[in-house]
């Protein structure tokens, strides 16, 4: 920072010096109609200039001169020809002019090279920040704590307090964040409320597990070129509903971050939650699928604890509720059958609840129907078939557009999980049921899945459902004699044909996307299309 107040200090003795040198001057310029005050712009101007390329060349030195530095950057000396002016502005601004008025177009011609000198030093420090990065989290680690990392990430400026608590505005340094589990929350300004609703929830139940000490920070990825008032308005509309951490000022978080966390934390559009651990320490590169899937039971939240729980798991009605409806948990304790069925075809949701609850009163048994939504219907879609099912008391429903979209993102990431673990349908229960229902899913019409306790499941199509359910009198005594799910199961597949036409919808792109895909019906590879698609209520 020395550099920059001698820059101050030359300049203003050299301002000086033109105003003092020849008082004379001042009035034969007002005789000429010229005024100083053209001179005193131009140096203003080229003042500005040397602060700003010399604050970036500092910067950019600081850089180089890290503990990171890469080793194939090339010599300091071969760019700090670009700035030895800089160095010593009094040389610039001392010379002898022939002809004063000369002065403010020299000054300006000057201030025009220094503005070009500008954007190379700030591209070669973005450049030396990048590299870093990259040595900062993939180099060898050995840090106590994460505050270095967390600084590189989110300021290395001056400003003290970066992070502010959305809902109180409550301000705080970094330093507040030493030794803990982070969760940085990395997504642009597209994030629904559904996401955040979620993650607030998930977030305040840590308070119960006195085990899970960890702070989420939201790092909003924006374009400092397009930030306009309307962008800003809704970084403070989001920032307003999280309990937890996020930058101030979403302009602080440099492009070279950005770029570090497009090209090496693969992150676009879709939000990703990067784990790490409290020595600073990438714990998983996107923690959201076992937070969606686990909760707060994730906590570390490393892969290997992904793991551990994905291998003490089972496909259980527990596991596809999970954190959604705990009615639900207590149908279970009381031994009931329970159905979930989807879709957004109301003729069929008639037919269908109408004749389970038929079924129900001839087999003699306690049976709860509740409809869980569709996967791409709209809140609006979702508002109408609800509306619907209350009005003519078809069913039990979620009023909450939230529930509906956290069961279908719960079983996308259980398919993500799955995945990442490198699991298929041919070696894995789970993902093989997860694929099942998404197939439903992606089909025009309605699926149904029975559940007798937490393990007994039976489930279809819903063409198939409509048609076994039609055939009951052929099967009542047969599931009298032994168990309705597992008689119900048998006959889907005695009815079932070959003949189907399944469809799966994966929302996103990148990694979550698998090479190939096995139909849930006829076990064949399904045909890959691009589906894009735009919905708003």
């Amino acid at each position: 920072m020395f550099w920059q107040l001698s820059c101050h200090a030359q300049v203003a003795v050299i301002w000086m010096r033109l105003r003092i040198k020849n008082p004379s001057v001042k009035y034969v310029a007002i005789l000429k109609q010229l005024s100083v005050k053209s001179q005193l712009k131009a140096i203003d101007n080229i003042t500005e200039s040397i602060i700003k390329v010399t604050k970036c060349f500092v910067e950019y030195v600081e850089l180089i001169q890290s503990n990171y530095i890469s080793e194939d950057t090339p010599p300091l000396s071969d760019d700090i020809l670009l700035a030895v002016n800089v160095d010593n502005p009094g040389k610039l601004l001392s010379h002898a002019y022939e002809n004063k008025d000369d002065i403010p177009w020299e000054l300006t011609n000057l201030a025009d090279l220094l503005d070009k000198c500008h954007p190379y030093i700030e591209k070669m420090r973005h450049e030396e920040y990048y590299k870093n990065l990259i040595c900062l989290f993939q180099g060898p680690h050995q840090d106590l704590d994460n505050v270095k990392y967390l600084r590189a990430l989110i300021s290395q400026k001056a400003d003290t307090r970066p992070l502010e608590i959305g809902t109180s505005k409550s301000r705080f340094n970094i330093e507040r964040l030493r030794w803990r589990q982070v969760l940085l929350l990395i997504s642009d300004l597209s994030l629904s409320n559904e996401e955040i609703v979620i993650l607030d929830h998930i977030y305040k139940e840590r308070q119960n597990r006195a085990e899970v000490e960890c702070e989420i920070v939201w790092l909003p990825v924006v374009d400092a070129t397009t930030w306009d008032e309307a962008k800003r308005f809704r970084f403070e509309e989001l920032k307003s509903k999280m309990p937890w951490y996020a930058v101030h000022d979403p302009l602080i978080i440099e492009p070279p971050v950005i770029k570090f966390i497009r090209n090496d934390w693969h992150f676009d559009k879709k939000m990703i939650i990067v784990s790490l651990d409290p020595q600073g320490r990438v714990s998983s590169l996107n923690a959201i699928h076992m937070l969606w899937v686990w909760g707060n039971l994730a906590f570390p939240f490393t892969d290997e604890k992904d793991q551990a729980l994905w291998n003490a798991e089972s496909w259980r009605l527990q596991l596809v509720a999970d954190g959604i409806d705990p009615t639900i948990l207590d149908w279970i304790q009381e031994g009931k059958y329970i159905c979930l069925y989807g879709g957004d075809d109301l003729e069929w949701i008639r037919k269908f609840t109408k004749r389970a609850k038929a079924v129900a009163r001839l087999a003699v048994i306690s049976l709860e129907l509740l409809y869980v939504g569709r996967s791409t219907a709209t809140r609006e879609q979702i508002r109408k078939v609800n509306k619907v099912i209350k009005t003519e008391n078809l069913s039990r429903f979620w009023p909450d557009y939230t529930s509906n979209w956290f069961f279908w993102s719960r079983m996308d990431s259980m398919r993500c999980s799955k995945a990442k673990h490198h699991k298929t349908v041919e070696n894995d229960e789970i993902l093989k049921e997860v694929m099942t229902l998404l197939s439903y899913d992606g089909s025009d019409q309605g699926w149904v899945m029975v559940w007798r306790g937490s393990n007994e499941t039976a489930r279809a199509n819903g063409q198939l459902t409509l048609l076994t359910l039609d055939d009951f009198e052929a099967w009542k005594n047969q599931a009298a004699q032994s168990d309705f799910v597992t008689t119900l199961k048998d006959e889907q597949i005695r009815c079932h044909t070959p003949y189907h036409c399944i469809r799966l919808t994966i929302p996103g792109f990148g990694p979550d996307i698998p090479d190939t895909v096995e139909c849930s019906e006829g076990g064949r590879e399904m045909e890959k299309f691009i589906i894009y698609r735009c919905c708003h209520d």
